[in-house]
């Protein structure tokens, strides 16, 4: 989007409607770059959110194995242990 050519020999009328047309301009390619950046950001937060369930299920899954192991171990130590 270009932005207006301000005049410098025009009205005032003129003048002022050319300062508010390049205030919209840039006031409408700032908030266009914040939308991109909290898009972007967006993404990465639902990215982290992802991640962070995988490793709480990579954590249970570990965590059902050592107590597994951890029951197999004590029936072991019980059938070995002289009665």
């Amino acid at each position: 989007m270009e932005a207006p050519q301000l005049a410098t020999n025009g009205r005032p009328d003129n003048l002022t409607a050319r300062l508010v047309a390049i205030i919209i301009h840039e006031m409408t390619a700032c908030i266009s770059r914040w939308r991109d950046y909290a898009a972007s950001k967006d993404a990465q937060l639902q990215q982290l959110h992802e991640d962070c369930r995988q490793c709480k299920a990579h954590i249970e899954t570990q965590r059902h194995t050592i107590n597994a192991q951890a029951e197999r171990i004590s029936r072991l130590e019980f059938e070995m242990s002289p009665m």
